[in-house]
């Protein structure tokens, strides 16, 4: 599997995470290019992801922003993590 995807949404290429978090982060992509919320409701869980504050009702909408994201191709790093690539 290809890490760095130019479609997915958030680019697992950060040196500052373990490799749990890396495999959050594949999974949040593979949910979102799914299409399917519940899939990506599970994916954005995941306490490997590091994601706190998520809201339920809102569920649909973060499925909708990140793959509008990964279709514009945008990076989402630099919305979502303190770390700064290398």
């Amino acid at each position: 599997m290809e890490l760095s995807s130019p479609n997915w949404v958030i680019d697992s290429d950060l040196v500052c995470f373990s490799p749990s978090v890396h495999a959050a982060v594949i999974a949040i992509n593979e949910a979102v290019d799914s299409g399917r919320v519940e899939v990506t409701v599970e994916a954005l869980k995941n306490p490997n992801a590091l994601l706190t504050d998520l809201q339920e009702a809102l569920m649909s909408v973060y499925q909708e922003m990140l793959h509008q994201t990964a279709s514009r191709r945008l990076g989402y790093t630099q919305f979502i993590t303190p770390c700064f690539r290398s």
